[in-house]
This record gives C-alpha cells, structure tokens and sequence, in this order.
C-alpha cells in the first residue's frame, strides 16, 4: 500500500514542554491506524499538527505527497483531509441538516454575487448540497433528525453527526479524535460498523481512542504513545503482548482489556 500520510520525526515545544517528541507513523490507503496511550501522551496534539490548527516545532508531515507544515486548516481540507473534535465543535444556532452542509461549502464553486442574486447555478448547487448532506446524514442514521436543532440531538448522536459533517467534505483521510467518547456499547457497535463502512469506500482512518477492546478490533496497525514518545506499533496482537505498552497502562495487562 502507498502511504498517504507521511509523519517523520514529528516535535511540538511547548515553551520548553517537548508534548511530541520525534514521532514518525505513516497511513495507507485504506487503512485503519490508531494512536492510543495515556492520558498527556501527545495524541490530540500530533491531530492539531496534522490538521493544520498547530504548527509543528520540528519534523514534518506529508500527505499525498504534499507538505502540510505552514497550511491553514482549511487548505489542508482542500487536499483531502477531515476531522472530528474530542470536544464537539457543532453550530448550536444551526440545524442538524445545517451543520452537515457547512462542510460542502468549501467544495461548491458558486460566488457571493451567484448566491446574493439567486441564479440558477446557485440554486442548483444549494439543492445538490442539501442532498448530499441528507445522504450523509442517512449514513449515520440521523436523516430523521435534519430539521432539529444540533445542540437538542443527545451527545452521541452528535458525535455521530460531527462525523456526518466531516465526511462531506469528501476526504481521503479521515482523523476521528475520541469518537466513540461518551457513547454506550451499542453505539460503539454502530460507530464500528461505520468506520469499517468508510474504509470500504476508499476512505484511510486515523483514529485516537482510549477504549482497548474497540480499537483492537478495529485497526489494521495500533502506534502507542507514553509523553510525547512513540513507544511501539504493531498490529492488535503485538501491541497486545507488548511489555512497555502494558507497563504504559499503570501495569494492567493490556490483554486483559481485549
């Protein structure tokens, strides 16, 4: 598989806190990867550097072959990249339907001026929006919810409709920061099952989680994170029988969680 995602030797300083420290990991096509490890390992942060919202203090990152270091976030989307947020960051004054068509916009070519005097491209581009956003929600089971307010849905169905909202930008990567946070077994069930869906179209995961059990049933390769150090990778079985990941976990067996 080639490789997508290209992180090498990644650092972030924090004014003399080195939260990352040379970090390297890479996401193929069509694969699922997970960053997992203690809370303060660096995993939210080698997000925010990917995405664009931070700039790394040393190392780089490629995606596509494109480098993604000095690229605001929404330059970053524009290659195709998505993410969602360990702390949801919907549009409370906005539909559900709302939200997901936000993250059209930025693959719409119509113009102020097309929208403000309602030409015909406008419209026929506000129409395919809204379609496109409905079948996004339909995927996350929430087309019954479109006309709701965002911030009335419970909160894992806003998970599920920050994930809506992420895939319609269309990305190649997909960057999912705790998704399956807060959210009961038989919603961590239908997450699995979405995620594996996703992949199915083509589409590379990238996923922070704390929950063992589901991220080793899921992903292709796990890396593990102890602060700011990549302490291993492998793939579910070898991470399960890794002495430093278990010693990581305050000595519980990792295997135990599985």
């Amino acid at each position: 598989m080639t490789a997508r995602l290209d992180v090498v030797d990644l650092r972030k300083d924090f004014e003399g806190l080195m939260a990352v420290f040379d970090v390297s990991f890479t996401v193929a096509e069509r694969e699922i990867v997970s960053l997992i490890g203690p809370n303060g390992a660096g995993k939210t942060t080698i997000f925010n550097m990917i995405s664009g919202i931070l700039a790394p203090t040393g190392g780089s990152i490629a995606y596509g072959g494109h480098a993604l270091a000095g690229l605001k976030p929404h330059a970053i989307s524009a290659l195709g990249l998505a993410r969602t947020f360990q702390n949801l960051r919907l549009f409370g004054n906005m539909t559900v339907l709302e939200n997901v068509m936000i993250g059209r916009h930025g693959k719409s070519d119509t113009n102020v001026l097309s929208t403000a005097f309602r030409l015909p491209a406008a419209g026929r581009q506000e129409r395919a929006m809204r379609a496109d956003a409905m079948r996004q929600l339909a995927r996350v089971g929430l087309a019954d919810k479109a006309d709701a307010d965002a911030l009335s849905l419970p909160f894992g169905q806003q998970r599920l409709l920050e994930i809506a909202r992420a895939l319609a930008t269309e990305p190649s990567l997909l960057l999912l920061d705790e998704a399956g946070s807060g959210l009961n077994r038989p919603e961590k069930d239908a997450l699995d099952r979405l995620i594996r869906d996703i992949r199915g179209d083509g589409v590379a995961i990238l996923l922070v989680e704390h929950d063992i059990p589901f991220v080793t049933a899921l992903s292709d390769r796990i890396v593990v994170l102890e602060h700011g150090v990549k302490i291993a990778e492998g793939t579910p079985a070898e991470i399960r029988s890794n002495a430093r990941v278990i010693a990581a976990y305050l000595g519980e067996d990792i295997r135990d969680l599985c």
